[in-house]
């Protein structure tokens, strides 16, 4: 099993995700990923967001915000495309 490696989210992959949000499920479970979105995520300091790439191939998404006290909130989801291959739990998994 090859080793999973986060990037900063940047331009290209906030381009990307927009083209994931065409799944209905995405849809379903997340918001949209809007420009403001982005641009809280690259400019607050307390929250972080990653692009998860497996050998260059995209497989998911993670978020963490840090609000007072250290308490953190993790939001992730996979690539729609590779749902049901056990990515979920191995991004959590490389992450914590």
């Amino acid at each position: 099993m090859t080793e999973l490696k986060f990037t900063s989210l940047d331009e290209a992959g906030f381009t990307m995700l927009l083209s994931w949000f065409t799944d209905p499920e995405l849809q379903r479970r997340f918001e949209y990923p809007t420009r403001i979105w982005f641009n809280h995520l690259c400019n607050e300091p307390n929250v972080h967001g990653w692009i998860i790439l497996e050998e260059d191939r995209p497989v998911g998404r993670l978020q963490l915000d840090i609000h007072p006290h250290q308490i953190g909130y993790i939001g992730y989801y996979v690539n729609p495309k590779l749902r049901h291959q056990g990515y979920g739990k191995r991004i959590l998994r490389s992450f914590l």
